[in-house]
């Protein structure tokens, strides 16, 4: 039987992103990696509710240059330390491409559904950009947005839910029924 997951968008949804003149962008250094206050509580209900938690990260950054792919690699491995994450998909293409596994394309979803056989019609993603909202419409997933309240990012126009932060948007998805596990 398959699974059910939620797949989380990372900056802005589950890491303090930097915000300059209403866009967001990616930390570039371990030092100012934080997760949001709620993010540990969020994962972790959604772990005991019997989701498969996948972070789906768009990180161009290393692309152009900006951070090496070892400072974001350490990144991961701390937030595995730190929240329930069950696996990590990251997209390393440059902003701009049009790279399968890029958001708004479902590559990094689909990449996760057949390696861990999820089902993608009963999962959720969970993103705070438009962006993930056609990544989720793309894989077949129920789109939950975070508003932010960014001015300078485009605002998605197709999703199921919003709400303001990864703490309800996970309640809200455990009330749209616990997923069975079978581990």
């Amino acid at each position: 039987m398959k699974r059910r997951a939620i797949f989380f968008d990372r900056d802005g949804v589950l890491v303090v992103p930097h915000v300059h003149g209403g866009r967001t962008f990616a930390v570039t250094t371990l030092e100012d990696f934080q997760l949001y206050p709620e993010t540990r509580e969020a994962l972790q209900l959604s772990s005991e509710a019997g989701f498969f938690n996948v972070v789906v990260t768009n990180q161009p950054d290393v692309a152009s240059g900006k951070v090496p792919k070892s400072v974001v690699e350490a990144m991961h491995l701390e937030l595995l330390r730190l929240a329930a994450v069950d696996r990590i998909e990251v997209s390393y293409d440059a902003s701009g491409s049009n790279a399968r596994r890029r958001k708004p394309n479902p590559g990094m979803l689909l990449d996760a559904a057949e390696a861990e056989d999820l089902d993608l019609a009963a999962s959720f993603v969970i993103g705070d950009r438009a962006v993930d909202m056609e990544a989720a419409r793309s894989a077949g997933c129920i789109a939950v947005f975070i508003d932010r309240g960014y001015v300078r990012d485009p605002r998605p126009q197709d999703y199921d839910h919003s709400t303001e932060n990864v703490l309800d948007a996970v309640l809200w998805c455990i009330g749209h029924g616990s997923a069975s596990r079978n581990d």
